[in-house]
């Protein structure tokens, strides 16, 4: 996580070392996509691993993208997500409804390979941030709700965008992810309980879609 920090600060130092006088656009971005998942989202005391993907095999992600471009090629800003899971068959017992969301939310660094505000552009980006899952189970006469959280270490992003307009551009993307859940809590009626997972491990999101930009 501190690497991948200093690397998002590494990339804000060397825009303002390279270009300081550089063209400002505020920056907005919508993202639709599918995430999968991969890895362990913990273990239990006996050191079995319960999978990421233990309740769906796919995700489908909404995320925003907001902050500012310079000299029309680096952006750095925020970005915040929210995923639907959509669930294996026979996961929620009869009598049942039951739902497996996500979120994330941190800082990115986006690299433009051009400048130019027309024809179709490459660009490549990093980010850090905050991870949940959150599993609900709920029925006629009781809900509980699981959430994990945990820092997503590092996420890599590579995308290709063409210009519609000197404001606008659209285009795909695809990104892999590598975090880690390090604290869990379960709610219902009666209360909540939370604390640190003590045997963690690692997961990682495999997401593609499509992505619309707006400089301003």
């Amino acid at each position: 996580m501190m690497r991948t920090i200093r690397v998002l600060l590494a990339g804000l130092i060397l825009v303002v070392a390279t270009d300081a006088a550089a063209e400002a656009d505020f920056t907005f971005a919508g993202r639709v996509g599918v995430s999968i998942p991969y890895g362990d989202a913990f273990k239990t005391g006996t050191g079995s691993s319960v999978s990421v993907a233990e309740n769906s095999l796919v995700s489908v992600p909404l995320q925003l993208d907001a902050g500012v471009t310079l000299a029309h090629r680096y952006f750095i800003g925020a970005y915040g997500q929210y995923r639907f899971g959509i669930l294996k068959s026979g996961v929620c017992p009869e009598g049942f409804s039951c739902s497996e969301t996500g979120a994330r939310a941190g800082l990115q660094f986006q690299y433009s390979f051009t400048a130019a505000k027309e024809g179709l552009g490459a660009w490549m980006g990093l980010g850090s941030g905050w991870e949940w899952m959150f599993s609900k189970g709920s029925s006629a006469a009781l809900s509980a709700t699981v959430t994990l959280g945990g820092w997503e270490f590092a996420i890599l992003q590579v995308g290709f965008d063409a210009w519609l307009t000197r404001a606008m551009r659209m285009g795909y993307y695809i990104s892999g992810s590598v975090g880690q859940y390090s604290r869990a809590s379960v709610s219902d009626e009666s209360g909540s309980l939370s604390g640190v997972i003590p045997d963690k491990g690692l997961h990682y999101w495999i997401e593609m879609g499509f992505k619309t930009t707006f400089e301003l």
